[in-house]
């Protein structure tokens, strides 16, 4: 099982630089290495908390939800008041695609939803960190990358560590078989998926 993570930031950049969705959403836009607000010029830098809980709670056969407390307006407006403009939502593999004996009620479908409703209420724009695949394949990847793509919301693969000293794809994701750059079969859907939105 590797968990992928939500973190409310910006969103997939256009092959011009500038965000896809995120524009009319949150007023942002990218340039070079930057995130840039749309209402005066000036770079964002995005500061916020972790919302923990859909990472773990799906797995477990006897709980009724995906995320582990409260996801409605009161919980988001909590977090608004700490000035939070950012928040991680840690997500997890197979809750994502109803696998590995996660609880039926809370995983595949029903997970995507209920990850989707959370998201679209956040008042954050949204990017996603360190997802990955055990055994270095790509199925969850390349479904995760789509999903995301629709969403207006971005994606960092992880890890960029070679199987030949660092993860060996039995023991969590790599991307790179050394560092050359060569892709293992999850980096090939990665590197495929980047080139493929860089036109």
């Amino acid at each position: 099982m590797v968990v992928a993570a939500v973190i409310a930031a910006s969103a997939v950049a256009a092959r011009d630089g500038t965000p896809a969705g995120a524009v009319a959403r949150f007023g942002l836009r990218v340039s070079g290495n930057h995130l840039i607000s749309l209402a005066g010029g000036a770079p964002v830098r995005l500061l916020g908390v972790d919302r923990s809980g859909a990472e773990y709670e799906c797995t477990n056969a006897g709980d009724s939800t995906v995320f582990d407390g409260p996801t409605d307006a009161a919980s988001i407006r909590a977090i608004t008041n700490w000035h939070a403009d950012a928040v991680r939502v840690p997500l997890n593999e197979d809750c994502w695609l109803g696998i590995n004996g996660s609880a039926p009620r809370l995983s595949g479908s029903a997970y995507r939803r209920a990850v989707q409703r959370y998201v679209a209420a956040l008042t954050t724009p949204v990017v996603t960190g360190e997802f990955g695949e055990s055994g270095c394949t790509d199925g969850y990847a390349v479904s995760y990358m789509a999903w995301a793509d629709t969403h207006a919301i971005s994606y960092l693969g992880w890890a960029w560590d070679a199987t030949s000293g660092g993860w060996s794809c039995s023991n969590g994701p790599s991307l790179i078989v050394d560092y050359s750059g060569r892709p293992t079969a999850y980096g090939v859907g990665l590197h495929d998926h980047l080139a493929a939105l860089g036109g």
